[in-house]
């Protein structure tokens, strides 16, 4: 089986398995890569990213899209996660799977640009150290 793997995988898994999401099923691989495709901006729309994403493995858009709803459907703790995370109020039943997707997405394009400010202040601090 195709396992993806990129830059943030880890984060995102975890952000996926604090939600519950089951990390034995397809959908959670699915979805893992496609918060990270859709951070890098690069896309108009999530449908696109299931077609990227099916065509790596042969599944057509709409397969990757029934796995990743299959698997978000079996997160119990989905919503909780969700709105602890960005303040919000979501059902369970309002979180489908392109939100979910868009909304993790933007959460890690705020932790890269938070992480990127972090270094920069780090090296500024260490400049004025050396002066």
């Amino acid at each position: 089986m195709y396992r993806s793997n990129f830059p943030d995988k880890a984060f995102i898994d975890n952000l996926l398995l604090r939600c519950s999401v089951p990390p034995q099923t397809q959908g959670f691989d699915f979805l893992s890569e496609a918060i990270h495709l859709y951070s890098t901006g690069r896309y108009k729309n999530i449908s696109e990213i299931y077609a990227e994403i099916g065509a790596k493995r042969g599944y057509p858009e709409s397969k990757v899209h029934r796995y990743a709803d299959y698997s978000l459907n079996q997160a119990f703790n989905l919503a909780d996660t969700v709105n602890e995370l960005f303040g919000t109020r979501y059902s369970f039943n309002d979180l489908h799977n392109k939100l979910v997707v868009a909304l993790f997405a933007h959460y890690l394009i705020i932790r890269r640009a938070e992480n990127a400010n972090k270094t920069n202040e780090d090296a500024n601090t260490d400049k004025k150290e050396l002066a």
